[in-house]
């Protein structure tokens, strides 16, 4: 018995992807916006250029993460498929249906007003620096990492509920009679939830019982993750197999 696909290397390449875009953002912030900050000489300049780096800020920040939760959406596709290649045209109309559960326009749209907010507080701290040069270039990285770890769960969460209705979605198309069986892979860790070692267990108890396999139909692990993380948390806007924010948790085929 065992999972199967490329599981280790799924999650290093979602992971991978999640740094990489995180990097990308700060280079971004430390190149375009920086510069810009660091020229502005009064309160009266940086207030009228904060609506203006506000939109900068939003425009690039939708960009960046939309491409990359694409690639993420391949990832699942890749993995449910079990081939290294997937048409471009099949991930856009998936895509298109699967951002409109995301939480992307929430979660940007509050980075880039918190990192604009944060930028009127500039004049006041300048105010106080003995170097103004070198220190205020070091305060606005610290800005741009400290919000961006704000979002970082707003980007897991997106991640992990793309990931996995890629991975759904191609499960579906292989067998649409549902007969797969699927189990459901928590972490090994402290940050693994009550929540989803509920859910395993659930679905490997009921998965002995009536297949004789720790896994039970894809349809049927959907209705125990949406039931068991309504419980645990119910503030949570479920969605499928996506059971509370910050999830790193997956279904995987058992075969």
């Amino acid at each position: 018995m065992m999972f199967s696909g490329p599981l280790r290397l799924t999650d290093k390449r979602q992971e991978k992807l999640e740094k990489k875009l995180l990097n990308s953002v700060v280079d971004y912030w430390r190149k375009e916006i920086m510069p810009v900050i660091t020229d502005i000489k009064s309160n009266l300049d940086l207030n009228a250029s904060i609506s203006e780096i506000t939109q900068s800020l939003y425009t690039e920040l939708y960009g960046r993460v939309e491409s990359h939760l694409r690639n993420i959406l391949r990832l699942g596709f890749i993995e449910g498929s079990r081939r290294e290649y997937y048409p471009k045209e099949l991930i856009d109309i998936a895509f298109n249906q699967v951002m409109k559960n995301t939480k992307i326009e929430e979660g940007i749209v509050n980075l880039a007003g918190r990192l604009a907010s944060r930028l009127t507080q500039i004049p006041e701290l300048m105010s106080a620096l003995i170097d103004p040069a070198v220190e205020l270039e070091e305060i606005l990285k610290s800005i741009a990492i400290s919000e961006l770890r704000k979002y970082e769960t707003v980007n897991r969460t997106d991640s992990q509920y793309v990931i996995n209705q890629g991975r759904m979605i191609e499960w579906n198309q292989r067998d649409p009679r549902g007969t797969y069986l699927f189990g459901w892979s928590i972490g090994r860790d402290h940050r693994t939830t009550d929540c989803c070692k509920e859910i395993k267990a659930t679905v490997e108890a009921e998965g002995m019982q009536y297949y004789n396999k720790p896994g039970v139909p894809l349809s049927r692990l959907i209705q125990i993750v949406d039931f068991v993380g309504a419980k645990h948390f119910p503030k949570f806007d479920q969605r499928e197999l996506n059971p509370h924010w910050n999830c790193r948790s997956a279904p995987r085929r058992i075969v």
